[in-house]
């Protein structure tokens, strides 16, 4: 026995329970010793260490005597090899689809995981019959791998044992097996928007009969969280010469500069010449939807900084509608219906799921979870996305050559994505709701009051607000988004010292706690009294003026902070004022060697309370704030030399 085994043994002392009579254990243990000592657990590679923690608890208590322990079942049946060997599958998989017949195949996502503490780890991902990826990475690297802290999360298992918070929760089924819901202890995370205290915990679920962990989701306040679940395939402790570290060595690192951009325009005759004939399109419509654009799409990437760009092109076709132009430009508008089309003859780095197509079978289409699907036609690459999965269905059994006539398949679209969205994930019964907790206490004393505009604010003792936009002026209302981001800090001369956050409706009543800056990875409840409260979103530099360089809703609370308001919004003119206008044209010409102008071209009749004096290779522009207080940003040889506005507002 190891020190591991010993400390484990205790630990398990306070939390294992009766053992179910239903369990087979002379099975488990032979099974254990005739498989090699395998155990199945792991929730992705980063809790395969975990696995000890989870299987112990779960295999609950002292046998009769002469029997062995819970303990010593669990150790024959995790061994004690040094190499870890974990193989999970995610929820996140797709699937294939005939585009002849219609039928639909599931297809998975991988990932798997060799940790050996003196030689690193190996990771391998698949995702189908595909290999994604698969490298090593040497020990003291390992730690720096976002999924990697095997370590860490196995003693933040044992410790949940130690303290008794590793407990079955509920009953249910993992894809019709009969299954045991074990919750993993959680953490309580406030929220702004409903004033309480969410539980954020990970669950296991093992197998009714055996014990064996199959299946681990994470969960917010007992739900099932979409998309976290894990299937376990293999676990398994091996001797340092079972292992299998034969992958290449870690790649430098991840791209470390890349993207994408739309280049020049392609009309239909450019298409139907683009990739040496063998462009696919949906036609000049499809489904209702116009093709409003059509252009060279290049994406580049480089792993060094140092290294030649890597540049692939291809073509991008949008169908559905462009937004309203703005300073002679258009863009794509994805918050209507729409198809986009992306096609190639080779896969780059940051065209997402280019890889995939090119395995994908001609005749069928790859959805992955993410709306969008993957084909290869006559070596084209493809890749449609859409909002709606059987838009993407559609499209994908529409493409065609330049030029050709549409044909029907007779497909039933709508049955086809009902199987696809079946295919994408576990299906899972069981779980225990928890009611979050209040971050206030009702009935708390209300300490400070204000409004502006229609919009009020009330704040509690202990942390809680309560922001009415009911009665906000209409013409303002029109004009704000549905959500809008809340603030209330303190002052401290021009700087902002402490603040809390949230976010309410346009139009409604919101009990909110007011929450501050994560500290130490907890996020604390701010507590009252403020200087001012304000309320925005989407707001641009171009509102300032309407308002005069306030924001719409600004809420001031004590003296302090009104005056803090007024001096913002005056900094903030006056740092536009030398940004713009024949301000800017001097500036620019000072920095070619030309004289500060005359201060008479300096000013503008717009705005007579700011003051210019100019002479040499200076100028200086003032305002004073209704505070009283005087802003002045002095000009140097076309640069900013001194100024007191840096803390309200950009100055540059």
């Amino acid at each position: 026995m190891t020190e591991l085994h010993d400390k484990i043994r205790h630990a398990l002392d306070g939390v294992v329970g009766s053992l179910d009579e239903r369990g087979d254990w002379e099975r488990v243990l032979a099974d254990a010793e005739r498989t090699g000592r395998r155990f199945r657990f792991a929730r992705l590679a980063s809790v395969a260490l975990a696995a000890v923690a989870v299987a112990v608890a779960v295999l609950a208590a002292p046998f009769e005597e002469r029997q062995p322990s819970v303990v010593e079942l669990a150790l024959a049946a995790i061994g004690d090899g040094p190499v870890v060997h974990v193989v999970t599958r995610g929820d996140w998989g797709g699937a294939r689809v005939d585009l002849t017949t219609g039928e639909v195949e599931p297809v998975h996502a991988e990932m798997e995981i060799w940790f050996d503490p003196g030689r690193g780890a190996r990771y391998v991902s698949r995702f189908g019959e595909k290999v994604q990826s698969d490298y090593v990475i040497p020990s003291e690297a390992v730690s720096k791998q976002a999924s990697a802290g095997l370590l860490e999360l196995a003693d933040r298992y044992r410790d949940a044992l130690r303290t008794g918070r590793a407990r079955q929760v509920a009953e249910g089924t993992v894809e019709g097996r009969p299954v045991r819901w074990i919750r993993l202890g959680g953490e309580w995370n406030p929220r702004a928007e409903d004033g309480k205290s969410h539980l954020r915990a990970e669950e296991v679920a093992v197998d009714a009969k055996t014990f064996e962990p199959v299946y681990t989701r994470w969960t917010d306040d007992g739900r099932p969280v979409r998309g976290t679940g894990q299937l376990i395939l293999r676990l398994e402790n091996l001797q340092a010469d079972e292992a299998d570290f034969s992958g290449p060595r870690a790649p430098r690192g991840p791209v470390a500069i890349g993207g994408a951009a739309l280049g020049r325009r392609l009309s239909r005759a450019d298409l139907a010449r683009a990739l040496d004939g063998r462009a696919l399109w949906l036609g000049p419509v499809h489904d209702g939807l116009p093709l409003v654009e059509s252009r060279i799409q290049e994406f580049r990437s480089k792993t060094d900084p140092d290294d030649e760009w890597e540049v692939v092109e291809a073509l991008s076709l949008f169908y559905g509608s462009l937004t309203k132009r703005r300073a002679g430009v258009q863009f794509r508008d994805t918050t209507k219906p729409f198809v986009q089309v992306m096609e190639g003859t080779h896969a780059a780095t940051m065209w997402r799921g280019s890889e995939a197509a090119s395995d994908v079978p001609e005749g069928s289409l790859l959805m992955d979870a993410g709306r969008t699907g993957f084909l290869r036609h006559e070596g084209v690459l493809v890749s449609v996305s859409s909002p709606k999965l059987v838009d993407v269905l559609s499209a994908a059994a529409a493409l065609r050559p330049v030029g050709d006539l549409p044909t029907s398949r007779g497909l039933d679209f709508e049955r086809i994505a009902s199987l696809v969205r079946r295919r994408q994930q576990t299906r899972t019964e069981g779980f225990a709701p928890v009611e979050p907790r209040p971050l206030v206490q009702p009935g708390a004393k209300a300490v400070q009051r204000g409004a502006v505009r229609g919009v009020t604010v009330v704040l509690y003792q202990g942390g809680g607000a309560r922001f009415d936009t009911r009665a906000m002026e209409p013409g303002l209302q029109r004009l704000l988004p549905e959500r809008l981001q809340t603030r209330c800090f303190r002052v401290a001369g021009d700087a902002v010292t402490s603040g809390a956050y949230g976010n309410v409706p346009k139009s409604g009543v919101q009990q909110a706690a007011l929450l501050a800056q994560p500290q130490g990875g907890r996020i604390p409840v701010a507590r009252p009294p403020f200087d001012a409260c304000e309320l925005g979103g989407g707001f641009g530099r171009n509102w300032l003026p309407r308002y005069e360089w306030h924001w719409p809703l600004e809420i001031g609370l004590t003296t302090r902070g009104r005056r803090w308001f007024d001096d913002r919004a005056a900094a903030r003119e006056l740092a536009h004022f030398v940004r713009n206008g024949a301000r800017r044209r001097a500036r620019a010409a000072m920095r070619q060697g030309s004289p500060a102008p005359p201060a008479a071209r300096l000013l503008d009749p717009a705005r007579p309370d700011i003051r210019v004096t100019s002479g040499g290779n200076r100028f200086t522009a003032s305002l004073r704030s209704p505070s009283g207080r005087r802003f002045f940003v002095e000009i140097d040889g076309g640069n900013v030399l001194r100024s007191n506005t840096r803390t309200l507002a950009r100055t540059t």
